[in-house]
């Protein structure tokens, strides 16, 4: 997907009316090459209310709106890098993320 010249490309998954199951994971795969402009993942409710952003621009790779461990989970450049992203669903109104890295720089970010 592309947006070029501050256009904008999105694409929805939704879950057609149904919630994870406490124990059900949701997870994709994400990769990118350069931090110019903006980029990244929105998890949102079924009223569109943003609840994990997962941004890379700005030179960095920030998680926010998510109830715990918000901020950057590292900044480092590698061209081939990709991100497995997982949501899952711990109670009837909870949940944990996990970020994992890998290519050129690897890491691990995780939080509720």
């Amino acid at each position: 997907m592309f947006g070029h010249s501050s256009q904008t490309s999105e694409s929805i998954r939704s879950f057609g009316g149904n919630t994870l199951g406490i124990g059900q994971t949701f997870s994709l795969d994400l990769a990118v090459n350069f931090r110019n402009g903006n980029k990244g993942f929105d998890f949102r409710d079924s009223s569109s209310v943003v609840l994990f952003n997962f941004n890379i621009g700005a030179d960095d790779y920030v998680v926010s709106n998510a109830a715990t461990d918000n901020g950057t989970i590292g900044n480092n450049y590698s061209s081939d890098t990709a991100f497995a992203l997982a949501f899952t669903q711990t109670a009837a109104s909870a949940g944990t993320w996990t970020i994992s890295r890998s290519g050129g720089v690897t890491g691990l970010a995780s939080g509720a």
